[in-house]
Protein backbone atom coordinates (compact mmCIF):
# COMPACT_ATOMS: atom_id res chain seq x y z
CA UNK A 1 0.00 0.00 0.00
CA UNK A 2 1.15 3.63 -0.79
CA UNK A 3 2.20 5.49 2.17
CA UNK A 4 0.19 8.28 1.74
CA UNK A 5 -2.64 6.03 0.90
CA UNK A 6 -5.06 6.09 4.45
CA UNK A 7 -4.34 9.71 4.97
CA UNK A 8 -7.36 11.57 5.64
CA UNK A 9 -9.51 9.06 6.44
CA UNK A 10 -9.91 9.39 10.04
CA UNK A 11 -10.60 11.92 12.49
CA UNK A 12 -9.43 15.79 12.40
CA UNK A 13 -6.16 14.33 14.40
CA UNK A 14 -5.41 11.40 12.40
CA UNK A 15 -4.89 13.23 9.65
CA UNK A 16 -1.55 12.67 8.90
CA UNK A 17 1.81 14.64 8.97
CA UNK A 18 0.96 18.18 6.56
CA UNK A 19 3.77 16.73 4.45
CA UNK A 20 1.76 13.65 3.03
CA UNK A 21 -1.41 15.52 3.08
CA UNK A 22 0.28 17.64 0.51
CA UNK A 23 1.71 14.35 -1.27
CA UNK A 24 -1.73 12.65 -1.42
CA UNK A 25 -3.83 15.64 -2.60
CA UNK A 26 -1.02 15.83 -5.54
CA UNK A 27 -1.70 12.35 -6.09
CA UNK A 28 -5.44 12.22 -6.42
CA UNK A 29 -5.31 12.76 -9.98
CA UNK A 30 -6.97 16.28 -11.85
CA UNK A 31 -10.38 13.99 -12.70
CA UNK A 32 -10.78 13.06 -8.66
CA UNK A 33 -10.04 16.83 -7.65
CA UNK A 34 -12.54 18.07 -10.25
CA UNK A 35 -14.87 15.66 -9.21
CA UNK A 36 -14.19 16.55 -5.08
CA UNK A 37 -14.79 20.10 -6.06
CA UNK A 38 -18.10 19.76 -8.22
CA UNK A 39 -19.42 17.53 -5.24
CA UNK A 40 -18.73 20.19 -2.96
CA UNK A 41 -16.03 18.01 -1.16
CA UNK A 42 -12.84 19.18 0.11
CA UNK A 43 -10.26 19.47 -2.77
CA UNK A 44 -7.08 17.72 -0.61
CA UNK A 45 -8.92 14.81 1.28
CA UNK A 46 -12.73 14.35 -0.12
CA UNK A 47 -14.40 15.26 2.93
CA UNK A 48 -17.78 17.09 2.77
CA UNK A 49 -19.01 19.31 5.45
CA UNK A 50 -17.62 22.62 4.42
CA UNK A 51 -20.19 24.93 4.59
CA UNK A 52 -22.47 25.78 8.35
CA UNK A 53 -24.93 27.35 6.10
CA UNK A 54 -25.92 27.66 2.62
CA UNK A 55 -23.56 30.35 2.02
CA UNK A 56 -21.07 30.43 4.77
CA UNK A 57 -18.06 28.26 4.04
CA UNK A 58 -15.70 27.18 6.72
CA UNK A 59 -12.42 28.89 6.66
CA UNK A 60 -10.54 25.22 6.35
CA UNK A 61 -11.20 21.31 5.91
CA UNK A 62 -12.56 20.19 9.12
CA UNK A 63 -10.58 16.78 8.47
CA UNK A 64 -7.35 17.95 7.08
CA UNK A 65 -6.99 21.18 7.25
CA UNK A 66 -6.52 22.41 3.86
CA UNK A 67 -7.01 26.17 4.12
CA UNK A 68 -9.32 27.35 1.58
CA UNK A 69 -8.75 31.10 0.84
CA UNK A 70 -5.30 30.28 -0.43
CA UNK A 71 -4.67 33.82 -1.31
CA UNK A 72 -6.70 36.95 -1.66
CA UNK A 73 -9.15 37.98 -3.76
CA UNK A 74 -9.04 33.96 -4.22
CA UNK A 75 -13.26 33.72 -4.76
CA UNK A 76 -13.29 35.61 -7.42
CA UNK A 77 -12.94 32.72 -9.66
CA UNK A 78 -16.35 31.17 -8.01
CA UNK A 79 -17.58 34.02 -8.82
CA UNK A 80 -17.03 33.99 -12.30
CA UNK A 81 -18.25 30.65 -12.52
CA UNK A 82 -21.46 31.24 -10.88
CA UNK A 83 -21.45 34.26 -13.36
CA UNK A 84 -21.25 32.09 -16.69
CA UNK A 85 -23.27 29.10 -15.41
CA UNK A 86 -26.33 31.73 -14.54
CA UNK A 87 -25.58 33.34 -17.74
CA UNK A 88 -25.11 30.63 -20.27
CA UNK A 89 -28.50 28.76 -18.10
CA UNK A 90 -30.51 32.00 -18.51
CA UNK A 91 -29.08 32.05 -22.57
CA UNK A 92 -30.24 28.69 -22.92
CA UNK A 93 -33.72 28.35 -21.30
CA UNK A 94 -34.20 32.24 -23.21
CA UNK A 95 -33.29 30.23 -26.59
CA UNK A 96 -35.35 27.31 -26.09
CA UNK A 97 -38.36 29.44 -24.97
CA UNK A 98 -38.17 31.61 -28.41
CA UNK A 99 -37.79 28.83 -30.42
CA UNK A 100 -40.58 26.80 -28.63
CA UNK A 101 -42.63 29.88 -28.80
CA UNK A 102 -41.86 30.94 -32.32
CA UNK A 103 -43.66 32.62 -34.35
CA UNK A 104 -45.46 34.48 -31.58
CA UNK A 105 -43.38 34.42 -28.04
CA UNK A 106 -45.24 35.44 -25.07
CA UNK A 107 -42.93 37.88 -23.90
CA UNK A 108 -43.54 38.44 -19.95
CA UNK A 109 -43.98 34.93 -19.37
CA UNK A 110 -40.03 34.38 -20.78
CA UNK A 111 -38.91 37.54 -18.82
CA UNK A 112 -40.48 36.41 -15.70
CA UNK A 113 -38.43 33.08 -16.17
CA UNK A 114 -35.10 34.70 -17.24
CA UNK A 115 -35.55 37.02 -13.52
CA UNK A 116 -36.54 33.72 -11.75
CA UNK A 117 -33.14 32.18 -13.24
CA UNK A 118 -31.75 35.03 -12.78
CA UNK A 119 -32.58 35.19 -8.99
CA UNK A 120 -32.12 31.69 -8.43
CA UNK A 121 -29.25 30.31 -10.10
CA UNK A 122 -26.81 32.01 -8.14
CA UNK A 123 -27.79 31.32 -4.66
CA UNK A 124 -28.41 27.77 -5.63
CA UNK A 125 -24.69 27.15 -7.39
CA UNK A 126 -23.76 29.23 -4.47
CA UNK A 127 -21.92 26.58 -2.82
CA UNK A 128 -20.44 24.50 -5.74
CA UNK A 129 -19.18 27.12 -7.81
CA UNK A 130 -16.95 27.63 -4.47
CA UNK A 131 -15.97 24.23 -3.93
CA UNK A 132 -14.92 23.90 -7.68
CA UNK A 133 -13.09 26.68 -7.85
CA UNK A 134 -10.72 25.62 -5.54
CA UNK A 135 -10.26 22.14 -7.74
CA UNK A 136 -9.26 24.57 -10.36
CA UNK A 137 -7.10 26.43 -8.39
CA UNK A 138 -5.95 23.49 -7.33
CA UNK A 139 -4.73 22.51 -10.29
CA UNK A 140 -3.11 25.39 -11.74
CA UNK A 141 -1.53 25.56 -8.86
CA UNK A 142 -0.55 22.59 -6.82
CA UNK A 143 -0.97 22.68 -2.78
CA UNK A 144 2.21 23.18 -0.86
CA UNK A 145 2.74 22.65 3.52
CA UNK A 146 1.82 26.44 3.95
CA UNK A 147 -1.87 25.88 2.33
CA UNK A 148 -2.77 23.55 5.63
CA UNK A 149 -3.36 24.56 9.22
CA UNK A 150 -3.35 21.81 11.81
CA UNK A 151 -6.36 19.87 11.52
CA UNK A 152 -7.00 19.10 15.76
CA UNK A 153 -6.64 23.11 15.56
CA UNK A 154 -9.83 23.80 12.82
CA UNK A 155 -13.17 24.11 14.05
CA UNK A 156 -16.22 26.57 14.31
CA UNK A 157 -14.13 28.86 17.14
CA UNK A 158 -10.70 28.91 14.76
CA UNK A 159 -9.53 31.85 13.51
CA UNK A 160 -11.44 33.69 10.43
CA UNK A 161 -9.88 33.48 6.96
CA UNK A 162 -8.78 36.79 7.21
CA UNK A 163 -6.48 36.20 10.41
CA UNK A 164 -4.41 33.23 9.28
CA UNK A 165 -1.44 33.87 7.37
CA UNK A 166 -1.73 32.18 3.88
CA UNK A 167 0.83 30.49 1.74
CA UNK A 168 2.15 33.66 0.52
CA UNK A 169 4.41 33.79 4.13
CA UNK A 170 4.13 37.81 3.99
CA UNK A 171 2.76 37.34 7.64
CA UNK A 172 5.95 39.27 10.20
CA UNK A 173 7.70 36.97 12.38
CA UNK A 174 10.15 37.14 15.14
CA UNK A 175 12.97 36.48 13.46
CA UNK A 176 12.34 39.30 10.30
CA UNK A 177 14.74 42.30 10.72
CA UNK A 178 12.80 45.62 11.27
CA UNK A 179 13.18 48.90 9.42
CA UNK A 180 17.00 50.06 9.84
CA UNK A 181 18.31 46.42 11.03
CA UNK A 182 19.62 46.16 7.93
Amino acid sequence: MHPTAAVGHGTSGDSGSIDERVTAAADAGALRVLGRGLFGRCTGCGSGKLFRRWIHMEPHCPRCGLHFERVDGHWIGAIGINTILTFGTLLVATVVGLVVTYPEPPVVPLVLMGLGISIAMPVLIFPTSRTFWNAIDQLMRPLVAADYVDAPSVGRDSPSAGDVDGPSGDAPDEDTAGPGDG
